[in-house]
């Protein structure tokens, strides 16, 4: 599954939406498909989590599981 990065606080998400209603709907589509979400704070969260599973050997993608950045203090 293709993942849109999230859009920049304050702009138009994909599809001219605001970027918590896309974060929603890319979370519903992974919920849908039976993944887990977890959302974190920003991207740079989420790059850290990502890479801190690549040196353990994970794919947290193959494991099912879907990184959110959502931004939330710019909501």
């Amino acid at each position: 599954m293709h993942m849109e990065p999230a859009p920049t606080p304050g702009r138009r998400g994909p599809g001219d939406v605001p970027p918590v209603e896309h974060e929603l709907r890319v979370a519903r589509t992974a919920a849908e498909e039976g993944r887990k979400i977890v959302l974190v704070e920003g991207r740079s969260d989420k790059a850290a989590i990502d890479a801190l599973a690549k040196r353990r050997g994970r794919d947290l993608h193959d494991e099912g599981i879907t990184l959110r950045p959502g931004g939330f203090a710019s909501y």
